[in-house]
């Protein structure tokens, strides 16, 4: 079960990010990671935090990189990025827990089976947004992860 496919996290800086409406912006339960963030990397941390839709690392008609997308790209290049991951990991909504499943294939690879596993039990029948391309859906967690383990392109890249 292999979640990486859709953040796509090779190559490309990432533009900087600005934080959002939506973004969650305080430090509460995130036992000091975000404030330990530079700027841009905080507002990831906050938008992967407030996501309520998991997208495929480019969307739209144009196939345009997903702001989610970008946001996993900046923050898996700080020094707490693993902290980082890891509070959303944590967290109480399914949404940022796939996020960071897509680091945790990066920077925890020998765990990355047992990690995806408690997220299926976790969340596995909780329905989410997804956006794959040009295509909006809700679909539950498990089959987020069973279609991602199907996908031959759902492969490691290099960071």
């Amino acid at each position: 079960m292999i979640v990486a496919g859709w953040i796509v996290l090779a190559a490309a800086a990432a533009a900087p990010i600005a934080p959002t409406a939506s973004a969650v912006t305080t430090d509460a339960g995130t036992g000091g990671v975000r404030q330990a963030l530079p700027p841009n990397a905080r507002a990831a941390f906050d938008m992967l935090r407030a996501a309520s839709t998991f997208e495929s690392a480019h969307i739209g008609y144009g196939g345009t990189l997903s702001e989610n997308a970008r946001a996993v790209r900046t923050l898996i290049r700080e020094p707490e990025a693993p902290r980082a991951f890891q509070t959303l990991y944590d967290s109480h909504s399914p949404v940022p827990v796939l996020y960071a499943l897509t680091a945790f294939w990066y920077l925890r690879p020998d765990e990355f089976m047992a990690l995806v596993k408690q997220a299926r039990e976790r969340f596995g029948s909780v329905r989410i947004g997804t956006m794959n391309g040009c295509i909006r859906d809700e679909e539950t967690v498990a089959e987020v992860l069973e279609r991602s383990s199907r996908r031959p392109a759902a492969r490691r890249l290099a960071p």
